[in-house]
């Protein structure tokens, strides 16, 4: 009886309203506009370490072309699970990467002179970088629909050197901003500079 008298009480159907605005709100942020992301690895230092927490927004790649040095989160790739080892029926499957883009359709890009990365023949400067990568690669262009994508920690990233190209369509979003922990709060550098 008092739980039917508790579930009829107006004040409980207004509560009750209430939080399922709350509920379908957030979830409507969360699926269509930002998520949080947690990273687990250090292949993107110093940019990210381990454990840091991320914002990614996911509604400007549906008005904005992805461009170089942006910080992407997508969903892997066919040709990673495979470089990486990974089984189609594992739950990393499921996982979501994080990586830099380099090159866009119709760039080329190459790694030469000690590491230096080149898109179209012209030197980047990287100061986002941990180090100069110790391979060479390329030159290679960029194939339509797809982004190259490299870790900020270049030797020891498994990224777009190893595996090949992303497909833009796996492209969840752009990682926008870091509000975890709270001494490394800030905004991710993604300003492209040429040497």
């Amino acid at each position: 009886y008092k739980v039917k008298q508790w579930w009829g009480d107006p004040e409980t159907q207004e509560d009750i309203r209430s939080y399922g605005v709350s509920l379908g709100a957030a979830l409507l942020v969360r699926f269509f506009i930002v998520e949080p992301r947690f990273i687990p690895s250090l292949s993107m230092y110093p940019t990210f370490d381990i454990g840091d927490q991320l914002a990614v927004e996911k509604v400007t790649k549906f008005v904005r072309p992805y461009a170089r040095n942006d910080v992407v989160v997508f969903k892997p790739p066919p040709a990673f699970l495979e470089a990486s080892g990974t089984t189609l029926d594992s739950k990393f499957k499921k996982e979501a990467l994080i990586k830099r883009v380099i090159a866009v359709a119709g760039d080329k890009v190459e790694v030469k002179n000690g590491g230096v990365l080149y898109v179209n023949d012209v030197a980047q400067k990287e100061p986002f970088t941990y180090e100069r990568a110790f391979y060479d690669f390329g030159p290679i262009p960029v194939p339509p629909g797809c982004l190259m994508v490299f870790g900020d920690n270049r030797n020891h990233s498994l990224d777009s050197h190893i595996w090949g190209f992303l497909p833009s369509e796996n492209v969840i979003g752009r990682a926008i901003f870091k509000y975890w922990p709270l001494w490394r709060v800030g905004g991710i550098e993604s300003s492209a500079i040429d040497v």
